[in-house]
């Protein structure tokens, strides 16, 4: 990703905490890791833009488990863009709010 030189610069402690589950963690780690892309490469990211999914340590990414509930949420927050894991793409008609919507 073109970082290497860059991390070196930087100290990061990060901590996430649901409000709304009250756990930590979620499913945020591509939001985080697009945040701190955007940050070190100095490049903003959309407006309006979602960014959900889990990264496992090996690297790939994990499904999310309630695809509809959070495409609801994002959308009814005012969401233009939402990025999802490819595998929960066959999850993505299911949505009650997206067929209301007629997006594809």
């Amino acid at each position: 990703m073109g970082l290497a030189s860059d991390l070196g610069a930087w100290d990061f402690h990060v901590q996430l905490v649901g409000l709304i589950a009250g756990r930590e963690g979620g499913e945020v780690g591509l939001a985080l890791l697009t945040a701190l892309y955007s940050l070190l490469k100095g490049r903003s990211v959309l407006p309006a833009l979602v960014v959900v999914g889990q990264m496992a340590i090996q690297g790939y990414v994990v499904p999310l488990t309630s695809l509809a509930e959070i495409l609801q949420l994002a959308i009814g927050n005012g969401a233009r863009l939402v990025l999802i894991p490819v595998e929960n793409k066959r999850h993505f008609l299911e949505v009650p709010a997206i067929k209301a919507l007629g997006i594809n």
